[in-house]
């Protein structure tokens, strides 16, 4: 009776060691990682049109950003990175294929030489205002080892405008402005497990940025396309017309 009872309390002593080892020996499944959605961010012109000499010509100046971007570090992320980057040559290519003589892209209006806004007849200026918003809640759990682990689970929202303003170009005033407002959006979503605690979802997660890449590319698209049949060539000519009346009683 004393052997069995010793055989039984050995078995309870070496059992949890025989799980450990030999279960941390097994293979374990391979994490399938999600792959990336490619957003192109590109816009193809529907046609071309031959640049004269005569042609309105404009300063190409890169697009203004939310500042939360920037403060959250967006600008350096996919898909907020290739969305930026992209913008300002498309608007570029927009502008040749529709016969318009361009210069830039320009970070911005200080960067603009003296020879830059004497010798074009106005700057166009991108304002991209794309309110991305979460709206959830953070869920902590605990696992076989007693450790805290957090997730956050809810719904990710989109909204905005993008707005395009053709200035004189040694003024720098307002001469022309059209506006496309984007459809509101919405996608669910739910982080990785995290140690650390979480209040938002996780920029850097290849799912929220596929998700988040579908809606900007499809924003992307509809600007361009309304900006193609905004920018008329004879309206156009009455802006730059307008803009050269500036320039005369200002004497530049």
């Amino acid at each position: 009776m004393l052997k069995k009872i010793n055989f039984l309390i050995t078995m309870l002593i070496l059992f949890p060691l025989m799980v450990m080892t030999f279960g941390g020996c097994a293979p374990s499944t391979p994490k399938i990682e999600e792959p990336v959605v490619l957003p192109t961010f590109d816009f193809v012109p529907p046609s071309t049109t031959p640049v004269s000499s005569t042609s309105v010509s404009f300063c190409v100046v890169s697009p203004s950003f939310p500042s939360e971007w920037k403060a959250l570090g967006y600008m350096n992320h996919y898909p907020y990175d290739k969305f930026a980057r992209n913008m300002p040559a498309d608007f570029e290519e927009m502008l040749t294929a529709k016969g318009f003589r361009t210069r830039g892209p320009f970070r911005n209006y200080d960067e603009l030489t003296f020879p830059d806004k004497s010798e074009t007849d106005l700057i166009l200026m991108p304002k991209v205002e794309i309110d991305v918003r979460a709206a959830g809640r953070t869920t902590e759990s605990i696992n076989l080892l007693g450790d805290a682990r957090y997730k956050w689970n809810g719904t990710i929202h989109l909204s905005g405008r993008i707005t395009i303003a053709l200035n004189e170009t040694l003024s720098n005033e307002r001469m022309w402005n059209k506006s496309v407002e984007l459809p509101q959006r919405q996608f669910s979503y739910k982080s990785p497990s995290s140690a650390q605690p979480v209040n938002a979802p996780n920029i850097n997660d290849t799912k929220f940025a596929n998700e988040l890449a579908k809606y900007m590319e499809e924003y992307y698209n509809l600007t361009f396309d309304k900006m193609w049949d905004y920018l008329d060539p004879n309206e156009m000519t009455m802006v730059k017309d307008q803009a050269q009346e500036i320039k005369d009683k200002k004497r530049y």
